[in-house]
């Protein structure tokens, strides 16, 4: 629960380019927010690890690569899990995969975003994570939602 402060977000994601569109999407919500990146995973988990469970430091929304050096998203996730179940946690990748899908919300990912991104689905992305954001600023639970967007994967 934010209680009238702006969402702490945490991009967790080596591509400098991908960061900024991260950034960029995030900005045009219109929610505020606070963001932060890292730019791998043992980062990641060094930081949850590091933090007590309702530490005002702990992020609230954590948009997390699947794939990065040192230490995989999944890895991340079973970390920010494992102390902080109340932080939402959005998962991207360039995997389709359905298995990959399921994976990240059996480990308990709150979405899933297949990248890249292009422009045409702005608007799509943008408006999920407004509502997500959205629901984390009113100090909601994470409710088993299930925020994704795909392209040519079946549901």
């Amino acid at each position: 629960m934010t209680n009238g402060r702006p969402v702490n977000v945490l991009i967790v994601e080596d591509n400098p380019d991908d960061v900024e569109l991260a950034r960029e999407y995030i900005k045009r919500t219109s929610i505020e927010t606070r963001v932060e990146a890292l730019d791998d995973g043992e980062k990641a988990i060094q930081l949850f690890d590091g933090l007590e469970a309702h530490s005002p430091a702990v992020p609230d929304f954590v948009l997390l690569d699947a794939n990065m050096p040192k230490r995989r998203g999944r890895e991340v996730l079973e970390a920010i899990r494992r102390h902080h179940d109340d932080v939402r946690v959005v998962m991207y990748s360039g995997s389709t995969s359905p298995d990959e899908m399921k994976s990240a919300r059996d480990l308990g990912a709150d979405g899933y975003i297949v990248k890249p991104m292009f422009s045409n689905e702005m608007e799509t992305v943008v408006s999920q994570l407004r509502e997500m954001l959205a629901s984390v600023q009113r100090g909601e639970a994470r409710s088993g939602a299930w925020m994704h967007r795909r392209r040519s994967v079946s549901p």
